[in-house]
């Protein structure tokens, strides 16, 4: 058995929230689940077949870059595969078409070049000077120089087999495009035709790739899910016909501001889309009621990584008790899973424990049930009271209640049909409060 505190080291590096699994880890700690949409997408993508743009929606912490990740695996020896994450743009407002396709097009350019490829740099030059012009008269007023290279040095784009270790993967996972325009810069440009030429120097990139890669991109833009704005979203989304324009296979993650709301209909129709639901744990509306499939995907999460780093069997570092209680509570999303792990791994060690107690694993989930509950006000602790009495349905009307949905303390769930049900803490939350006089702002 490995000695402390080595153990807890091991197991800290091991269990991190902020890291998805990729690279070399794919094959050692990936779990497939049951509902995963990969297979599909897959089969939707195989060569030849008609250009897919799909949308993939899901909450969260569920797992969509580990999936991600793992459908760029399965799918490299036929396509020149590119993973970028637009996230660190696309939560700065205002993020426009125009950049978001830049974006997209130096994150091809980029991947092709760090894996030797040797694109040409006629059509990065291209990309460039189609938005050079623009950016300078734009940003005259401002003193701003508008370098052609500080976007593309920013970008970190995944070629192929090549990915970034895991130690880097939290850093490396960003990209910083933006070209400097102020929400008032952009309203003054007439958008569609500056897109348009943005668009078809994006795919004279990509004809060029995939001339020197000898097969075709699959692009994979990871991130806008973390897009907050409904206003943000819809400006990005509604110019469908360039997201199809592009002369790729590709995968886009969905702003949940977006997907879970009627609006997402305006654009849903143009593009294929799939969802990535959290892992179903109990039927619904049988709280309590374990699903043992849904608990062995969990366990198999911590067996795995217990055993590709050589440690002991998840017996031999839990107390079962413990173990089963962080799942439980865990309500299926995996990151949150990760994360109460690695608080219950400080806890132990805090304690010059030897393996993690139910002691330490009560800790985890007091410490982030009190995280929860630091951002409830009256009008969370009602909203979710609502939300308990109506079985999981939601008011969509109701603008507290879709933000908690966004914020995964309403938890999407799938078995043969869709339903929500709250996270776990914050049923434990409620019990503790529905009696007694709710907190006011």
């Amino acid at each position: 058995m490995t000695e402390m505190p080595a153990l807890w080291t091991a197991m800290f590096n091991l269990f991190n929230p902020l890291v998805p699994v990729s690279g070399d880890y794919l094959s050692a700690w990936f779990v497939e689940r049951k509902l995963s949409p990969l297979p599909r997408m897959e089969l939707a993508m195989r060569p030849n077949r008609a250009e897919q743009k799909v949308l993939l929606a899901g909450q969260r912490g569920c797992g969509k870059t580990s999936e991600l990740f793992c459908l760029m695996s399965h799918m490299q020896s036929d396509y020149f595969t590119v993973y970028t994450d637009l996230g660190a743009s696309a939560t700065e407002d205002p993020v426009s078409s125009i950049e978001l396709f830049f974006a997209m097009g130096a994150a091809v350019y980029k991947a092709a070049r760090d894996a030797g490829l040797k694109p040409s740099e006629g059509v990065w030059k291209e990309l460039v000077s189609s938005l050079s012009t623009l950016t300078r008269e734009q940003t005259r007023e401002k003193g701003l120089d508008f370098d052609p290279l500080a976007p593309l040095n920013a970008i970190v784009a995944t070629a192929s087999a090549i990915y970034p270790p895991l130690e880097s993967v939290s850093k490396a996972l960003s990209v910083k495009a933006s070209l400097g325009l102020s929400q008032r810069d952009i309203e003054k440009i007439e958008v569609e035709p500056v897109l348009r030429e943005v668009v078809t120097r994006v795919n004279a990139i990509l004809a060029d790739v995939r001339c020197k890669a000898n097969r075709p991109v699959l692009l994979v833009a990871d991130g806008l899910d973390k897009i907050k704005r409904m206003e943000t979203a819809l400006s990005l989304f509604n110019h469908t016909w360039a997201f199809d324009s592009l002369a790729c296979q590709a995968v886009y993650t969905v702003p949940p501001v977006l997907y879970y709301s009627v609006r997402f209909q305006e654009i849903g129709d143009y593009f294929s889309h799939e969802e990535l639901p959290n892992v179903r744990l109990y039927p619904y509306g049988q709280r309590g009621k374990w699903d043992p499939e849904g608990l062995a995907t969990l366990h198999r999460l911590v067996e795995k990584r217990l055993q590709a780093a050589g440690l002991d069997i998840p017996s031999h570092v839990f107390d079962s008790d413990a173990l089963a209680l962080l799942i439980q509570k865990s309500g299926g999303v995996m990151r949150d899973l990760v994360e109460l792990i690695r608080s219950a791994v400080l806890s132990a060690e805090s304690r010059q424990a030897k393996r993690i107690e139910m002691v330490a694993a009560q800790e985890a989930v007091a410490l982030m049930r009190r995280k929860i509950q630091a951002g409830f006000f009256k009008g969370e602790y009602e909203a979710l009271l609502d939300v308990q009495k109506n079985r999981g349905q939601i008011d969509k009307a109701n603008e507290i209640q879709m933000e908690l949905l966004r914020g995964n303390l309403i938890v999407n769930y799938e078995n043969g049909g869709f339903w929500r049900d709250l996270h776990p803490l914050v049923v434990d939350i409620l019990r503790d409060y529905s009696g007694s006089t709710l907190p006011s702002e």
